[in-house]
């Protein structure tokens, strides 16, 4: 064995390499201190260090490859992974597209099914269609037929037309040189009201002012005729009541002289003998025949065409004239009379023209200036109207009140006008319950009385005099116009009774 080790000895001292002369030191150093075992087990020691480290650097190196092959496997791995998580979405967005498309071929089902229905329904629809469809070819061929013959009769009627138009063209020649005018109601309606308006605004411009303290003592007014024209008794004051007053009378004038000298179915023949023959041949003709009423008529305005221009003329003078000298003594102011005058005059001219078609019209017409006996405000409301200014106008205590009493018309204002006894334009009255009429019967009756106690004292201890004062006892307007009379007054049911009847009718 000793043997063996020194052959391996002396093999691995020829194998082994030549040290450098340090190490030789270093190793005489260590045999000095280490027997020669030892050192050949240090010297082991030392291979097999070597040989460790060699295997720990291959093992480092095979480990570092394993790591370089984990790390690829790790990123394999996670790409295998993306891959996975990928295709789990593809798979899950699959199936819900394939949900989706379930739910749609189930809704297209359900149209189809519908559509089939439907499709259905349509097709009885158009059987039904075809149906009627020929009963209504079938219909439209009985309608030809009986187009055709219809075509047929209108063309014989066509002829029989012509010859009734050639009729009829012939006819209303007739009328054209009859000198006859066709009247539309609702434009004359018109103007009428237009004549009663402005007829208001003249007697407001001129009459509704206050008089001068002469003027009061109302004899002026009583020889011009005026006050026999007023309704009631006008206090000889300025009150408003008073002012109304005289308005509604100068309005009254104008709507008389209106009926009674414009509002004529004829102006000619003028002679008194020659209108009562004129009006007996209209009345005997209205009785039997109003065609042949209005012929005559219309033969008679003919007859004095040439003349009646300037009648009509002298007759707008003198209905001018005849209202101013009336109303005279209250166009007081300055150049009042002129303007009167001359505003009247347009007036009457006015007045003329509307009436001048209504005497040509083939109806017979009425302008009435009589006032009926009905409340305003009742069914025969559209018959006659009340102007409301005369209610306007004044105020009325709450003691006066109660002298507001059934109402009756006291005055016209503007005449009625109808055709064929069917009202046309309402007519226009001044009614006796009225706040200014009531107003100014109350105020007259004040000044009577104070009158009277002036005159006659009435006897007391003290001997002073008492004046009785408006709330003091049942106050009582005069009603009736013939109550507390004055002399050379005429109330309106004395005046009315001596006018005659100004219901003008042709």
């Amino acid at each position: 064995m000793s043997a063996a080790n020194s052959h391996n000895e002396s093999s691995k001292s020829s194998s082994k390499p030549k040290r450098p002369p340090k190490i030789k030191e270093f190793i005489a150093l260590g045999k000095e201190l280490f027997s020669e075992k030892d050192l050949v087990e240090y010297d082991q020691l030392l291979t097999e260090k070597r040989d460790l480290l060699d295997l720990n650097k291959n093992l480092k190196q095979q480990l570092q490859s394993k790591d370089e092959a984990i790390s690829k496997l790790k990123e394999e791995n996670a790409n295998q992974f993306d891959k996975f998580e990928k295709r789990v979405v593809a798979r899950d967005t699959w199936k819900k597209k394939e949900k989706d498309l379930e739910n749609k071929l189930t809704e297209a089902i359900k149209t189809t099914t519908e559509a089939d229905e439907n499709v259905k329904v349509l097709k009885a629809t158009i059987k039904d269609l075809e149906i009627k469809l020929q009963n209504n070819e079938k219909r439209l061929g009985d309608m030809k037929t009986h187009l055709e013959v219809t075509k047929k009769d209108l063309e014989s009627r066509e002829y029989e037309l012509k010859g009734v138009k050639i009729d009829i063209e012939s006819m209303q020649a007739q009328p054209r040189r009859l000198g006859l005018v066709r009247v539309n109601h609702k434009a004359l309606s018109e103007k009428f009201r237009a004549l009663r308006v402005e007829s208001h605004g003249i007697a407001k411009t001129f009459f509704r002012t206050e008089l001068p303290p002469h003027l009061l003592l109302m004899k002026e007014l009583e020889s011009s005729g005026f006050l026999r024209a007023a309704p009631k008794k006008i206090p000889a004051t300025n009150s408003d009541a008073a002012q109304c007053l005289r308005m509604a009378t100068a309005t009254g004038i104008i709507a008389e002289r209106l009926c009674t000298c414009i509002f004529r179915p004829y102006y000619l023949p003028s002679l008194p003998y020659d209108q009562i023959v004129v009006n007996r041949i209209f009345k005997l003709l209205e009785e039997k025949d109003d065609f042949r009423e209005t012929v005559f008529r219309l033969q008679l305005l003919a007859a004095y065409e040439s003349e009646e221009e300037v009648f009509v003329n002298n007759l707008v003078h003198s209905t001018v004239n005849d209202i101013a000298e009336i109303v005279d003594p209250l166009l007081f102011r300055p150049g009042a009379r002129e303007d009167f005058r001359s505003r009247l005059k347009m007036f009457i001219n006015d007045a003329v023209e509307v009436w001048r078609n209504i005497r040509k019209s083939p109806w017979k017409g009425v302008a009435s200036n009589i006032p009926e006996n009905i409340h305003p405000s009742s069914d025969h409301e559209e018959a006659w109207i009340l102007n409301r200014e005369y209610d306007d106008a004044v105020k009325l205590a709450d003691d006066q009140i109660p002298f507001i009493h059934l109402q009756e018309p006291i005055l016209s204002l503007f005449p009625q006008l109808s055709f064929d006894e069917e009202i046309t334009c309402q007519g226009c009255a001044l009614w006796s319950g009225q706040k200014t009429v009531v107003s100014a019967g109350i105020e007259y009756n004040s000044k009577i009385r104070n009158l009277a106690l002036s005159r006659n004292p009435p006897s007391g201890q003290d001997g002073n005099r008492q004046k009785p004062s408006i709330g003091e006892g049942p106050l009582t307007p005069p009603t009736s116009p013939s109550q507390s009379r004055l002399p050379g007054r005429q109330s309106f049911s004395d005046h009315t009774k001596s006018r005659t009847d100004r219901r003008m009718s042709f």
